[in-house]
């Protein structure tokens, strides 16, 4: 059996503004991070999930109930 990666707290931080449509600049403003944080955790955030780009991160993020 495959045990599901868990999303940490900043992961699902990031998801949100993504959900708000923030691009990555904004994001690491919001969070007083660089924006290539950013892209390292929604790497991280899009391995854990088994996607390939943001925007299905974000809805498999929803879709699990790590964001609403």
């Amino acid at each position: 059996m495959i045990q599901e990666k868990i999303l940490n707290d900043r992961e699902i931080n990031v998801l949100n503004l993504v959900k708000l449509g923030y691009y990555n600049n904004e994001i690491g403003k919001n969070l007083d991070i660089s924006p290539a944080s950013v892209k390292l955790i929604l790497q991280s955030a899009m391995h854990k999930l088994g996607v390939q780009n943001r925007t299905a991160a974000m809805y498999t993020a929803f879709k699990k109930g790590y964001i609403d």
